[in-house]
C-alpha cells in the first residue's frame, strides 16, 4: 500500500534544570511545514534559565528578547553569519578551536541583536567533527 501523505511531526520542549529530576516544563507540538522559528514566540522564557537551539533558530530579535530578561542561549551559527570579531581568546582548552566576542555586520542582524555576542567553535575527536555556535554568555 502506498502512503498518501508524509507526517513530520516537530516538538518544541524546554526542560527545567534541577538537580534531582529533568521535567520538561513545556511543549509547544507543530506540523513539519511550520518552520522552528515560529515556535519561538510560544515558548515561556524565564530569567537565568539556558536555552539551547539548532541553526533554525537564528532569528535574532528573538534571541536578544532572551538575552534582555538575563536568560542565556547557546544557538548553533549559520556557516554564512556575518560578523567582526572584537577580542578573542588565544590560550583555549584542548577541544575548542576558537572562542571570540563578536559583533555582526549586517545592518538588520546589528539592528535585531544590538550588543556583543560570544562565538566560539568546538570539536568532538571521537565523532570527528566540528561546530560553530554563538552564546549570550561571556563565562
Amino acid at each position: 500500500m502506498r502512503q498518501k501523505h508524509k507526517v513530520l511531526l516537530l516538538l518544541e520542549s524546554t526542560a527545567r534544570n534541577d538537580v534531582e529530576i529533568h521535567i520538561p516544563a513545556f511543549f509547544h507540538i507543530t506540523p513539519a511545514n511550520v518552520n522552528d522559528v515560529k515556535a519561538m514566540p510560544e515558548i515561556p522564557y524565564e530569567k537565568e534559565a539556558v536555552y539551547i537551539f539548532d541553526r533554525g533558530y537564528n532569528d535574532f530579535d528573538s534571541l536578544y528578547k532572551i538575552d534582555l530578561i538575563e536568560g542565556t542561549f547557546v544557538v548553533r551559527a549559520r556557516s554564512t553569519l556575518q560578523f567582526k570579531q572584537i577580542t578573542w581568546k588565544r590560550r583555549l582548552a584542548k577541544n575548542i578551536i576558537s572562542d571570540s566576542i563578536i559583533k555582526f555586520v549586517v545592518y538588520k542582524s546589528s539592528k535585531e541583536y544590538p550588543v556583543p555576542l560570544r562565538n566560539f567553535t568546538v570539536t568532538a575527536d571521537k565523532l570527528n567533527c566540528s561546530s560553530n555556535g554563538s552564546s549570550s554568555t561571556f563565562k
